[in-house]
């Protein structure tokens, strides 16, 4: 397999991009924070909390191995 990283991936509705801590109080109030969702994980219980979080994964996209794509739809933009 040839890895090629978290690369921008783009579809007619989506565009799949690198994520960024500008996401962080999308991703919280959307994910991090649902015990539903995160039930595996743990609930976030502060933005902070998800900030720290996707620092950790932006230290990681230099790796050409690592895959953690923010999905965003085109017409509203949320991630």
């Amino acid at each position: 397999m040839n890895h090629l990283g978290t690369i921008n991936l783009e579809t007619k509705r989506l565009f799949l991009r690198k994520l960024t801590t500008d996401d962080a109080n999308d991703i919280f109030y959307h994910w991090t924070s649902d015990p539903i969702i995160m039930w595996v994980h743990g609930v976030h219980k502060s933005v902070e909390k998800t900030k720290e979080e996707i620092g950790n994964w932006i230290k990681c996209y230099d790796k050409k191995d690592y895959y953690e794509w923010g999905i965003e739809l085109k017409d509203n933009k949320l991630v």
